[in-house]
């Protein structure tokens, strides 16, 4: 999976989606696809996370909770989740 983008100068080459598990507490990322099925969509949905939304890691949960920052809201996600959100940093 890859997100594409442009920038000032035209076309930029495809940046790789990583799960967001992968990024590191204080990079901000964008969410790019939700792996699996309808309802864990639909469950980030009702919390905002929709592709395209822009957030900031606060936390890894490296032991503890996994959360992010959209806007002025702290979400806490699940391991389970964050494995299957993909997101490419910005």
């Amino acid at each position: 999976m890859t997100a594409e983008s442009t920038g000032p100068g035209g076309f930029m080459p495809p940046v790789p989606a990583m799960p967001l598990m992968m990024a590191g507490e204080g990079q901000e990322v964008r969410l790019v696809e939700v792996l699996g099925g309808h309802g864990l969509a639909r469950r980030l949905a009702e919390m905002g996370l929709t592709p395209g939304t822009s957030m900031r890691v606060v936390a890894q949960g490296r032991p503890g909770p996994f959360i992010v920052q959209v806007g002025e809201s702290k979400l806490v996600l699940g391991r389970g989740m964050v494995h299957r959100v993909l997101v490419t940093p910005l």
